[in-house]
């Protein structure tokens, strides 16, 4: 493991710290509240997704690193992992100084919820009859090309079976006229 995986960076980009030492910070400006959680947030999301952290935790899941990480906020409204889906959401600081976490992640819930609400679905009957039209246009395409191929190899099968039938009769006409060659040498191969 190379150091770059061993450390977190802080939430300024200045050198890379330890998760031990940011989780210490978080702990420092809890005495602050809300006015704080923006920063809060931004330094657990980096222990979040710090590897030595998930290592010392006994390599756990998500929920798991995220119920540890509650312990570290619980003076605020939300647990981890919507303050991290509220930063991810909100991520500039602007929106963070009220310190309203709570009515953020409504207003959020909202929204969300209000743009998978609103597509459009008339849009959606027109694509599927448009490809119910393509796909009932390809099936008669394909229905088409299976018939004109089914009679290519109905029309092959006659031809060989005919060929076959000239090839027999050849074949008796071969074996009487080899017969009667051989009539005519056999008494000439014995008088000799």
């Amino acid at each position: 493991m190379n150091s770059t995986e061993q450390t977190t960076k802080n939430s300024d980009n200045e050198s890379p710290r330890n998760y031990k030492t940011i989780l210490l910070e978080v702990q420092r400006l809890r005495s602050r509240a809300g006015s704080t959680a923006h920063k809060r947030a931004k330094l657990l999301c980096a222990v979040f997704n710090d590897t030595v952290f998930r290592a010392d935790c006994g390599n756990v899941d998500d929920f798991r690193a995220a119920d540890i990480l509650d312990s570290y906020i619980d003076d605020l409204c939300l647990g981890f992992l919507d303050l991290k889906a509220l930063l991810e959401y909100y991520p500039a600081k602007r929106h963070w100084r009220e310190g309203r976490l709570h009515r953020m992640f409504q207003t959020m819930m909202a929204e969300k919820e209000s743009a998978t609400t609103r597509r459009p679905r008339r849009s959606s009957k027109p694509v599927a009859e448009e490809t119910k039209k393509a796909l009932a246009e390809r099936l008669e395409t394909a229905r088409r090309e299976l018939a004109k191929t089914r009679s290519a190899a109905i029309s092959e099968v006659d031809q060989l079976r005919a060929r076959i039938a000239e090839l027999e009769t050849e074949n008796a006409e071969l074996r009487t006229r080899v017969a009667e060659l051989e009539a005519i040498i056999e008494p000439c191969v014995y008088a000799a």
